[in-house]
């Protein structure tokens, strides 16, 4: 079994199911993209938040948040 069979199925698979599966995989991918962009647009605007306050330890909680 090759890697691309290994990764995406089994060696009898049809050449139309591995393409199916290549293409779920990527918009599997792509979600776990829009999410990582969202935490990050979340602990940005935490962080502008916290400098705003001005509260060292405020800062430092907002950067902790979202890290967990």
């Amino acid at each position: 079994m090759g890697p691309v069979a290994g990764r995406y199925g089994s060696a009898s698979m049809e050449h139309e199911d591995l393409l199916k599966a290549i293409r779920e995989s990527e918009t599997r991918h792509a979600g776990l993209n829009d999410v990582s962009e969202l935490r990050s647009e979340q602990l940005d605007a935490l962080l502008e938040e916290a400098e705003k306050i001005g509260d060292p330890l405020e800062r430092q909680r907002a950067k902790g948040s979202l890290l967990i």
